[in-house]
């Protein structure tokens, strides 16, 4: 492959993480946004908690990225401090971490599973709940 093939190849990748992130991010504000807040502003005032509370998040959206952008924008709208914030990212990074090595058992079955489950979620309900988890 030439580079400028291969430098598209990265653009395109990039530009599919970078959406698919804020959809996450967006379907996680949208379906769980209120009660989110709550319990952060709850979790966070205890480091431990903090730091479990952004593994258990990074593991629920597999994704230690979105967790950033969720993390950052309570940090920015002062629901969280700034180092409680910190400490949750550095928590998805171990949750990311965690999910790479649960992905490398084979998981042929699941996949297609959550797919259908997600897709018939956002599709097939009215209740706006139970739609935006289907869009996660």
């Amino acid at each position: 492959m030439s580079g400028s093939v291969v430098l598209l190849h990265l653009a395109g990748a990039v530009a599919l993480m970078l959406f698919a992130t804020r959809m996450v991010k967006t379907g996680v504000e949208r379906a769980y946004g209120d009660v989110l807040r709550h319990r952060l502003r709850a979790t966070m005032r205890k480091p431990l908690m903090a730091v479990l509370a952004g593994c258990g998040l990074a593991i629920a959206l597999q994704s230690s990225t979105a967790v950033t952008l969720l993390v950052g924008s309570f940090a920015g709208a002062g629901i969280v401090s700034g180092a409680a914030g910190q400490l949750a990212v550095r928590g998805a990074e171990i949750g990311s971490a965690l999910v790479a090595k649960l992905l490398t058992f084979d998981l042929s079955l699941v996949v297609p599973l959550c797919l259908v489950a997600g897709t018939i979620m956002f599709m097939a309900t009215e209740r706006r709940d139970w739609r935006q988890t289907g869009r996660i």
